[in-house]
């Protein structure tokens, strides 16, 4: 299991990482009046940094404050263009969703 963690900010924590990258080509330009929130994740071969959606951060905070996935997507909108199976696959692609066990 990979070490992680969630950082949601005020700021916008991507896009100051990655134009600091020493391989970043590109516009140096950052707007500092929008919040991100990023998955940090450090596995064998390094450090990956995911931008995640807002929607994506709310749900995997939720989960790892204890609550059930139903809880958590509880908070998540009926209209919101939320997606679960790509935030899902992307936790099992990390290797940060490693097993489930249902409610009895």
């Amino acid at each position: 299991m990979s070490a992680h963690a969630l950082l949601r900010s005020d700021w916008p924590l991507h896009d100051i990482w990655r134009v600091n990258q020493p391989d970043h080509v590109g516009e140096m330009a950052i707007d500092f009046s929008c919040a991100q929130s990023v998955l940090v994740v450090r596995e064998a071969v390094g450090v990956t940094v995911s931008l995640l959606p807002a929607l994506a951060a709310t749900v995997l905070a939720a989960l790892a404050a204890g609550q059930t996935l139903q809880q958590a997507l509880d908070a998540v909108p009926d209209e919101s263009d939320f997606d679960l199976q790509a935030l899902l696959a992307m936790l099992i692609g990390r290797g940060l969703l490693i097993r489930a066990r249902a409610r009895e």
